[in-house]
């Protein structure tokens, strides 16, 4: 997990992007979710956790008198707000909505918050993956109700928070751009 993210954020370092010696922490929402913190160009370290489908996959299986939630709800429960999740919602179907999505907004702004503190510098937060724009969204929500869980409340000052879904591809591109340009072995023919 570590050695490709850190490899993509370098190889995507250039002039007007990012550079090497910069602190960053990426967030990849997909089967499972990751976190990976980078400070001053060095890997602080990061977590694993079940990804979203997972978590809602669980609550089907393990309580199947639970109604369904078409995973599509989850999006458009957060694409549809202004707010933040609500953690009081009248219905069963936005009770699951907010449990799982209130969940995953309460930890990552944790862990963003634990790393901005930590590292004290400008930093950035990249998101990535195919849950990536919904943890986006999520994460940058802004509370303006009693009712909401607690949002990002150092992001302004302290970073810029990013969704770059093609993160892996952009990496990928940037490395062969380069390897193209040295003499490598793998580049003889």
């Amino acid at each position: 997990m570590y050695g490709a993210k850190y490899c993509i954020l370098n190889s995507t370092a250039k002039p007007g992007n990012f550079n090497s010696g910069q602190n960053f922490l990426v967030i990849d929402g997909g089967t499972c979710n990751t976190y990976l913190a980078i400070v001053r160009g060095e890997i602080k370290g990061g977590g694993i956790l079940p990804g979203l489908k997972q978590k809602y996959e669980g609550l089907r299986i393990y309580t199947p008198e639970l109604p369904e939630v078409n995973w599509q709800t989850l999006h458009e429960y957060v694409k549809n707000r202004e707010l933040s999740v609500n953690i009081f919602e009248s219905d069963t179907i936005t009770n699951l909505c907010a449990g799982i999505l209130g969940e995953f907004q309460s930890f990552f702004n944790q862990v963003i918050n634990t790393f901005l503190n930590e590292v004290g510098d400008y930093s950035y937060i990249v998101i990535t993956g195919g849950d990536g724009e919904l943890l986006y969204n999520l994460l940058t929500k802004r509370e303006t109700s009693k009712n909401s869980l607690s949002t990002l409340t150092m992001i302004e000052k302290k970073c810029d928070i990013m969704f770059d879904p093609f993160l892996v591809e952009h990496g990928i591109v940037q490395a062969i751009f380069v390897s193209s340009q040295l003499h490598l072995p793998f580049n003889d023919k």
